[in-house]
């Protein structure tokens, strides 16, 4: 996977190869990747009859939200212990 700049924007470029052996790249938006670093493998979706229609699979982002979540659940008491105890 690497980023290239298009017509829209950012895209991002992944190279494939289907079972046969045959070599495949497709562009996807940046955000079919966003948490993805150069290099690193992502999920393509494909017909294997058609490989070239291929599409770059999108990230799920349940995952960040849930560490989200869980962030502001402990910051939010974390604040009102540190008011408590700098103010009384």
């Amino acid at each position: 996977m690497r980023y290239t700049y298009g017509r829209n924007g950012v895209a991002v470029v992944v190279g494939f190869e289907t079972e046969s052996g045959e070599s495949f790249r497709c562009l996807g938006p940046s955000t079919a990747a966003a948490c993805a670093r150069v290099g690193e493998p992502v999920d393509v979706l494909h017909d294997p009859r058609h490989p070239k229609n291929a599409e770059v699979a999108p990230v799920r982002y349940g995952v960040a939200y849930a560490w989200s979540v869980l962030a502001l659940v402990v910051l939010a008491p974390g604040i009102g212990l540190l008011v408590w105890i700098l103010g009384g």
